[in-house]
């Protein structure tokens, strides 16, 4: 989640047909049809969807200070290595000047900028699903990992780890976020006693949840590695349900027991940790926490557009949410 002083910089351009001119500045590096570009969404990342001949792409975009370029990089190494492996992935688009990554200079700030093409397929919700749909999802994801285990050393350990995620969190929130440091030391200590094998630890996506794949008559295709990180395979598993589990994990759900056969169709999974996944999802509401620390860099004013009161309201619930589950842990 970027900061939302970012959101509120980049949204304020954009009209009430969806349309903003510093996407189009972006875009003069790759080219597009006259005025069809148009804002999809911020979160992580700004996007917006535009057409270039005829053909509906992607535009992804980040201020310099909220991604680095090394990390731009190798997502997009991994992504071309993976065309070449059985799962099926966005394919980055090539600038006039021949770069998958381009840096623009704006008004607004430094950007970090790549273009996908559009997937065919749609979009699933969660109640869409019948066993078919958590079979072939889990099996998806199964493929990807044992992609991922392919993919060079270097590469692998080119992208941030967990533990990268911890200290992210440390510099992030304060100290006086009491009930947070104590959750933070239990599940830390729990994380550094985790055995680490070839078999349980690796690359993942980190953020394959439904809105990240697209379905289609072919099967599924994925989006979004930004996220990739070097951690545990289950802890995929874990982010990837962690709507089914808002409320508890149940590992014998009916909808998760289909998402695993379908995983073990494609890949082994250590048993022992699957009964770990409510540590991942710990881990996974800490880290989610400090982002939102983050993100909350501005407060709710009268001067603010109603969208941002309302993010910055959201923000803040969610913040108290999280510190009241962290005192249950206890």
């Amino acid at each position: 989640m970027m900061q939302l002083s970012t959101m509120k910089k980049i949204v304020s351009t954009v009209d009430q047909d969806w349309r903003s001119p510093f996407a189009e500045q972006l875009l003069e590096k790759w080219g597009y049809d006259e005025k069809e570009v148009y804002y999809y969404r911020g979160s992580a990342n700004f996007i917006f969807v535009f057409k270039r001949e005829g053909q509906w792409h992607f535009l992804r975009c980040n201020e310099s200070t909220e991604r680095n370029l090394e990390d731009y990089q190798s997502e997009l190494e991994i992504l071309q290595l993976l065309e070449n492996s059985s799962v099926r992935v966005t394919k980055p688009i090539r600038s006039k000047d021949g770069n998958l990554i381009e840096t623009i200079l704006t008004e607004l700030g430094t950007y970090h900028c790549v273009v996908f093409e559009a997937l065919n397929g749609e979009q699933l919700e969660l109640e869409q699903l019948d066993e078919n749909g958590y079979f072939s999802w889990g099996k998806t994801l199964g493929q990807l990992h044992q992609a991922f285990m392919k993919l060079p050393i270097s590469l692998k350990e080119s992208r941030p780890s967990w533990r990268d995620h911890i200290q992210f969190i440390k510099d992030t929130v304060p100290a006086d976020e009491i009930s947070f440091y104590q959750e933070l030391h239990v599940v830390e200590e729990w994380l550094t006693n985790l055995p680490i094998t070839d078999e349980t630890f690796g690359l993942i996506h980190y953020d394959f949840e439904l809105d990240n794949l697209k379905w289609n008559e072919q099967g599924i295709s994925i989006l979004d590695f930004d996220d990739s990180v070097q951690h545990w395979y289950v802890a995929d598993i874990a982010y990837a349900l962690r709507d089914l589990f808002e409320q508890e994990v149940d590992l014998y759900h009916p909808s998760f027991t289909q998402f695993m056969k379908g995983y073990s169709s494609e890949n082994s999974v250590n048993l022992d940790l699957l009964t770990d996944l409510v540590w991942f999802m710990r881990l996974h509401h800490l880290v989610t926490f400090a982002k939102l620390y983050r993100s909350l860099d501005i407060s709710n004013e009268d001067t603010n557009p109603k969208w941002l009161s309302e993010l910055v309201s959201k923000f803040e619930t969610k913040l108290e949410n999280y510190r009241a589950s962290f005192l249950k842990n206890k």
